[in-house]
């Protein structure tokens, strides 16, 4: 049900509906999160392992470090991290914080917490050779939500902020009930184990990172958030940094049909693909193979729109925006393909056939930007 709604456009706050019109908005939860430790066990030398557990103090009963020990004896490192898995789990005091496996594909010792939002750290005081190592821990702290962020779907009824470029938006985070941050002018957002309404269809305020101008500007979404960004938030144009790949004709080559083959990997023209070839003959220079690339690249007024050619003796294509990935292999002749510069993708486009702006962002109430996106669901 709509429980609250304005219609004058550029004054409403982050995450309420922008209009009188219907909207449509599923209950997807926004997850706790258990800690996951993982160990790598990359050796296998005689001698006692010991693995300490720590957990805050009052979290349980008992020490708050617990030593769990392996002896070794001619044993190899699947033995040694099946040892320390079956010693932790037989520890009446860790019963009730985690539960340890061993993983003998990855040579990994995996600590999962029992329940979400509980910390624990892990230590060797006991290590022969050094081959116990703390490799990754996945923390049990799940950061605030802002709304009127996107979110995409993780299975069931959870969601997440994006996070991959090949991410989907699923719906936008609402003003509900529960917002944290009214009385105290600190941020409003939604806690984790909160039960979110995300608009799916309809049309609602949003975070945006920056002025929208008019409602034919493109969407994009944030899935790469650094230093003062939110994952999630939407903007006008890409962010990142634009690939760069240069191809170097082979010399020499003579009567043969030099073509590379360029496919677009991510974004919203991916699948898509073009050759490019050109007939050296025994006096054809690289130059001369690279300029006919370079004309047919430019007669096409898609992939020119796409990649910036530059270069002489060699073909220097330029994404033409961070939004996307390409690829390029060599089909005949001798080609040497060179990733000059890698990409790095911040942003994924919205397809228009699923979001549009509705009004440009002016005179928000809001702290930061706030810009009126028309959601067709889908």
């Amino acid at each position: 049900m709509q429980t609250s709604y304005t219609n004058d456009f550029g004054r409403g706050l982050i995450g309420e509906p922008a209009t009188l019109r219907p909207y449509t908005a599923r209950a997807r939860v926004y997850p706790k999160r258990r800690q996951i430790t993982t160990v790598g066990v990359g050796g296998a030398t005689d001698g006692t392992y010991t693995v300490r557990i720590t957990s805050p103090a009052g979290t349980r009963p008992g020490a708050s470090a617990v030593d769990s020990s392996f002896v070794a004896s001619s044993s190899s490192a699947d033995l040694i991290g099946a040892g320390l898995a079956t010693t932790i789990n037989a520890q009446i005091e860790l019963r009730n914080l985690l539960r340890a496996s061993y993983n003998a594909s990855s040579d990994e010792l995996v600590l999962t917490a029992v329940r979400t939002g509980e910390s624990f750290t892990v230590a060797f005081p006991s290590n022969p050779g050094t081959h116990l190592t703390q490799t990754a821990t996945q923390s049990p702290v799940v950061a605030d939500l802002p709304l009127g962020v996107g979110m995409v779907s993780t299975g069931g009824d959870t969601c997440a902020q994006p996070s991959a470029v090949t991410d989907v938006l699923a719906g936008v985070v609402k003003r509900g009930r529960g917002i944290e941050g009214e009385d105290d002018n600190s941020a409003e957002t939604h806690k984790a184990g909160d039960t979110l309404e995300l608009v799916t269809e309809g049309d609602v305020y949003v975070e945006s990172e920056q002025d929208v101008t008019s409602e034919e500007d493109p969407v994009w979404m944030r899935v790469n958030a650094g230093a003062g960004e939110i994952a999630g938030a939407f903007r006008i144009s890409p962010d990142g940094t634009a690939q760069v790949t240069t191809l170097t004709p082979g010399a020499g080559q003579n009567s043969v049909e030099v073509s590379v083959l360029i496919s677009i990997l991510t974004g919203e023209h991916a699948g898509k693909s073009l050759t490019l070839s050109a007939l050296a003959d025994g006096s054809m220079t690289a130059t001369e193979v690279c300029d006919a690339w370079r004309t047919q690249l430019n007669a096409d007024a898609f992939w020119s729109a796409l990649l910036v050619d530059s270069g002489t003796a060699t073909l220097v294509l330029t994404a033409a925006n961070a939004g996307f990935t390409f690829d390029v292999t060599n089909v005949q002749g001798t080609v040497t393909i060179t990733a000059t510069t890698a990409a790095v993708v911040d942003c994924v486009r919205v397809p228009r056939t699923k979001a549009k702006w509705l009004r440009p962002a002016s005179g928000s109430t809001s702290a930061a930007r706030c810009a009126a996106l028309q959601l067709f669901g889908g």
